[in-house]
C-alpha cells in the first residue's frame, strides 16, 4: 500500500476527502478546499494538510471576508501554527 493511500485513509477518517491529479493534491473538508503542488515521490504530512485546511477556513470577524484560495508548494511542511 502506498504512503499516499495510507494518508488518504487517515484523512478520510477525519472527514477530509483527497484527490491527486497531475502532481496536485486537492483536499476538501465540508465546504473548504485546499491544494498542494507536490510531485508524487515527495512526502506529504497529515499535520501540514490539516493546518492548510484550517488556514483555508479563516474568516474575518463581523464580515463576509474569507480566504478565497489556499495553495502550497513542494516545500510544504507543518509549522508551529500554520504550514510553512
Amino acid at each position: 500500500m502506498s504512503t499516499f493511500t495510507r494518508l488518504q485513509k487517515r484523512l478520510s477518517r477525519c472527514g477530509i476527502e483527497t484527490h491527486f491529479n497531475n502532481d496536485i493534491y486537492t483536499f476538501n473538508k465540508q465546504d473548504i478546499t485546499a491544494q498542494v503542488l507536490l510531485p508524487n515521490p515527495l512526502p506529504l504530512e497529515e499535520k501540514a494538510v490539516e493546518q492548510l485546511l484550517d488556514f483555508a477556513s479563516v474568516t474575518m470577524p463581523n464580515s463576509d471576508g474569507k480566504v478565497c484560495a489556499a495553495r502550497a508548494t513542494p516545500d510544504f511542511h507543518p509549522g508551529t501554527i500554520a504550514p510553512g
